[in-house]
């Protein structure tokens, strides 16, 4: 399927191939209008998810580089506070096939 982004640009080449005053423009205008803000829209959110991508991203660092500080026999890798490393893990899996 083609992104909003790719049918504006399609509908507007179309739009370009029509006389000034053929009666076809005016719904093709309507139709680039309303893909223009769905356009917008799709950007803003892969924007969205791309920066929430990143942010989920160096937070698992940050747990990853705290978790290899300790000694393995450390009580604290048992305790649970690194439960959290599987969990992000599959957020940005399930983010990157989002998107």
């Amino acid at each position: 399927m083609a992104t909003y982004e790719e049918q504006l640009l399609e509908r507007e080449k179309t739009l370009a191939g029509f006389h000034p005053t053929h009666y076809i423009r005016e719904s093709l205008i309507a139709e680039i209008a309303i893909l223009k803000v769905k356009a917008q829209e799709e950007r803003s959110e892969l924007e969205f998810y791309g920066g929430e991508l990143e942010s989920l991203e160096a937070r698992l660092s940050e747990e990853q580089k705290i978790k290899a500080g300790f000694h393995p026999q450390h009580s604290i890798l048992s305790s649970g506070r690194f439960d959290t490393i599987p969990l992000l893990i599959a957020k940005i899996k399930q983010k990157k096939t989002r998107n």
